[in-house]
C-alpha cells in the first residue's frame, strides 16, 4: 500500500505544478495610447475619460483586445 500512496502523492504533486503555469497567450499588440490613458484616468475623471474615448475612432472588431477594451 505504501507504493500506491507514493504514486498518488507524486501524481498529485506533478499535476499541481503543471497547472500553475501561465498558459495565456501574450498580447500581440499593446493597448492603444488613448485606451491606456482613458483607463488610467477613468476613476478620477470619468468625464475626461469618456470624452477621450468618444474622440477616438472605434477599433476594428478583428483586433479583439482593442475592441473589447
Amino acid at each position: 500500500m505504501k507504493i500506491v500512496h507514493i504514486i498518488v502523492l507524486i501524481t498529485t504533486a506533478v499535476s499541481a505544478l503543471l497547472s500553475c503555469g501561465n498558459h495565456a497567450k501574450p498580447s500581440a499588440t499593446p493597448l492603444l495610447p488613448e485606451l491606456q490613458q482613458a483607463e488610467s484616468i477613468m476613476y478620477e475623471s470619468p468625464d475626461s475619460a469618456l470624452r477621450l474615448l468618444q474622440s477616438m475612432p472605434v477599433p476594428q472588431s478583428s483586433d479583439r483586445l482593442q475592441y473589447a477594451t
